[in-house]
């Protein structure tokens, strides 16, 4: 049986959760393309707080399906699993070709999703990141540490969903872990929704501007997408 009947649903469901941080200065939304986008636009309009994006791209491990040697994210940062590159014994120059292919991944879809705004300013400001579902909480795990790096002041993570052992990857790197259902066994992220369809770069675009406006249109002067 599904839990929630699509991401704006969610969405709301999880503003309700995390209604201490309405309309709190400083504070803003980033949502996890593209899932996550539904669902955080809909915090973020609901609690009257700036919506941006984070992307995060994986550096899979070529031959080593599943294992992942690190991440590139929003913001320019690297962050490197030793542990798992020495295990693989993977040479520099293929660890460091795949983060190229990764980064320009990355900034060709920031260029299509958020177009010539400028970035979202991280450093001293509590951060809300939102993802539609945490099924190993991996692209989560990476995203708040980037964002510790990025200077962020506190981070929470939120989700709907989210597997148990994924819980416990985040909740030791985050402020607070805020999550509304914990299934057993967890399956995948598509499996608590109704409606789960792909979130195209159209909507995401659109989703953007109207959290802007809605913004603007609160009072507020917004320097991001």
């Amino acid at each position: 049986m599904a839990l929630f009947p699509d991401r704006c649903t969610a969405g709301a469901l999880l503003s309700a959760q995390l209604a201490p941080y309405a309309d709190h200065p400083g504070t803003m939304i980033l949502a996890l393309p593209p899932g996550g986008v539904p669902v955080a636009h809909r915090v973020a309009t609901r609690l009257g707080l700036p919506l941006d994006l984070f992307i995060v791209r994986k550096l899979r491990a070529p031959g080593a399906l599943g294992m992942t040697m690190g991440a590139v994210t929003s913001g320019g940062v690297r962050i490197i699993n030793h542990d798992i590159v020495r295990m693989l014994g993977i040479p520099q120059f293929l660890l460091e070709a795949v983060e190229a292919e990764e980064r320009a991944r990355l900034e060709a879809v920031e260029k299509k999703l958020r177009g010539d705004w400028p970035p979202p300013e991280i450093p001293g400001r509590c951060v809300l990141v939102v993802d539609e579902g945490m099924s190993t909480g991996a692209t989560m795990h990476w995203a708040v540490k980037a964002l510790r790096r990025l200077g962020a002041k506190t981070v929470i993570a939120a989700a709907p969903a989210a597997s148990r052992n994924a819980m416990e990857l985040v909740q030791d790197s985050v402020d607070t872990l805020v999550v509304l259902e914990t299934p057993d066994p967890y399956i995948s992220t598509a499996r608590w929704y109704e409606t789960f369809d792909p979130v195209g770069e159209g909507e995401i675009v659109h989703l953007l501007e109207n959290a802007a406006v809605t913004f603007c249109r609160g009072g507020r002067s917004a320097h991001v997408h």
